[in-house]
């Protein structure tokens, strides 16, 4: 358990205080005796960034263009090389360890290679939430690796990728999640995010992607206050399901002091600050808006093609929502009904996550068997920290598989997911829940090994003892269970 104002090891600073360390010892102890300031809101991502020229800037984090995020619930999507060991096991499993042959004709000549099955791609996209991230580092090739919060056991490296020991030394996972580039950015740029520092000091400061070094993430010292807080809110359907938690609007993470644009029934410009707002309902042509102060009007398209920074684009557009309890959910305008929004925050913080660990349920194919251990879901999803994707009734749904209480097969075409907290979906459209998947794999007897447990390593499923494959259309229900005591979880 960390305590409340530490730093994880991966960020933390040398005994002797560094210029930065003193800069923001003076800035808590600003901020700690400052009049009027209300408790700090855990919600919102806190770091230090180190740029490519060695400049740092340490505060409240706000993630843009292209990787969006201000709070730990907020999701990082990339992309994960598969271990090859899942590719062994599924050939294994379903082609009787035969590779997929290419036969050609040259000149009379027939030539035949091994080529990777095209059903299993060696990369797949993925999300984390930022909570169960310790850092983010830049590697040889200019793209960005995760970091997770992870088990000491998880062998130490520092930045460059020289052992060392102590406080300074960061866990590398042997798989990482990388981040994938986006185009047009080429492969040196790394990461294509804009990262707002919002500093105590020296106020808020902006890093490009392609100047970032490494990000380190832990928990705000105490008195720290940001500029602005998460907006936080209910969203409800056109079918009458409601989501609470962080809301964006297409992608776009939505603060308090961010505003929306658009014309009231006059015709006149209007800029409103969520910190304002009470409630939004969508409308013919528009939305109506509640202010918290009890007024009411409809808020029509803006007739300006270019939005200040500032300001949100509201206007059909998708609503996101990451919900703690659930994963992430995205909205479409057409089937958007009412955002409530809430005035606090809840009580949860980087403290509430831990980098997750290996999934563990009891699996049961149609005929009753069932089968009870490590579970590696459609042949690459093994960790608590993963996404079930899939959609209903329009709307797309990614569910940590951490808040997954059960999944139950609904057809070929289609699965009930159950939460933890009791909420159920009928769930398709996705190859995690249709004929797509490529099965579950059940590992009996041993968890993944402890250079494993981070997201990634080598280990093949033989040398982990006993194992089961259950293909889709034998699967029936998963029901998903923390691990025995004392099984190395």
């Amino acid at each position: 358990m960390r305590s409340p104002a530490s730093i994880p090891a991966a960020s933390m600073l040398p005994v002797r205080p560094s210029p930065i360390a003193l800069r923001f010892a003076l800035a808590a102890f600003l901020l700690a005796g400052a009049p009027g300031l209300h408790a700090q809101p855990d919600d919102r991502i806190w770091g230090r960034v180190v740029t490519t020229d060695g400049e740092e800037h340490e505060g409240f984090l706000e993630f843009g263009r292209g990787q969006s995020a201000a709070s730990w619930w907020d999701v990082l999507a990339g992309s994960r090389r598969i271990p090859d060991e899942n590719y062994r096991a599924w050939i294994q499993a379903v082609h009787d360890g035969r590779p997929s042959l290419r036969t050609v004709e040259v000149r009379g000549h027939r030539v035949s290679w091994e080529e990777r099955h095209r059903e299993f791609a060696d990369e797949v996209s993925t999300r984390i939430r930022f909570g169960h991230l310790a850092a983010l580092v830049r590697d040889d090739d200019g793209r960005m690796e995760v970091v997770r919060r992870a088990p000491a056991e998880t062998a130490a490296l520092d930045v460059g990728g020289a052992p060392r020991q102590g406080s300074g030394s960061v866990s590398l996972s042997p798989a990482g999640v990388r981040v994938s580039t986006a185009g047009g950015e080429g492969s040196g740029n790394g990461m294509r995010v804009r990262i707002t520092v919002d500093d105590p000091i020296e106020g808020e400061v902006t890093v490009s992607g392609r100047d970032l070094a490494r990000v380190d993430f832990g928990t705000a010292p105490p008195g720290a206050v940001p500029a602005a807080t998460r907006v936080r809110g209910s969203v409800e359907d056109r079918f009458g399901r409601t989501f609470t938690g962080f809301v964006s609007w297409s992608g776009a993470p939505v603060l308090r002091s961010d505003r929306i644009l658009g014309r009231d029934d006059d015709g006149d410009s209007r800029r409103i600050p969520f910190d304002e707002i009470d409630a939004m309902e969508a409308r013919l042509g528009g939305a109506w808006v509640t202010l918290a102060s009890g007024q009411g009007f409809d808020l029509r398209r803006p007739l300006v093609s270019r939005y200040e920074q500032s300001d949100v684009r509201w206007y059909r557009r998708t609503i996101r929502i990451a919900d703690p309890g659930l994963g992430i959910v995205e909205v479409d305008w057409d089937d958007f009904r009412r955002l409530r929004v809430h005035a606090g925050s809840e009580a949860t913080g980087y403290g509430d996550f831990d980098g997750g660990g290996p999934l563990y349920g009891v699996v049961a194919d149609r005929s009753g068997e069932e089968a009870e251990g490590w579970i590696r879901w459609d042949a690459d999803e093994e960790w608590t920290w993963e996404h079930l994707d899939g959609s209903s009734d329009n709307v797309e749904f990614d569910v940590e598989f951490a808040n997954i209480a059960s999944i139950e097969r609904n057809g070929d075409e289609g699965a009930r997911v159950t939460l933890r907290d009791g909420r159920s979906y009928e769930l398709s459209g996705s190859n995690d829940v249709d004929t797509g998947n490529r099965g579950i794999f059940v590992f009996l007897e041993a968890a993944p090994a402890a250079g494993d447990r981070n997201g990634g390593g080598t280990d093949a499923p033989g040398d982990r003892g006993e194992w089961r494959h259950v293909a889709w259309e034998d699967f029936r229900e998963a029901h998903f269970r923390r691990p025995p005591a004392g099984s190395g979880s």
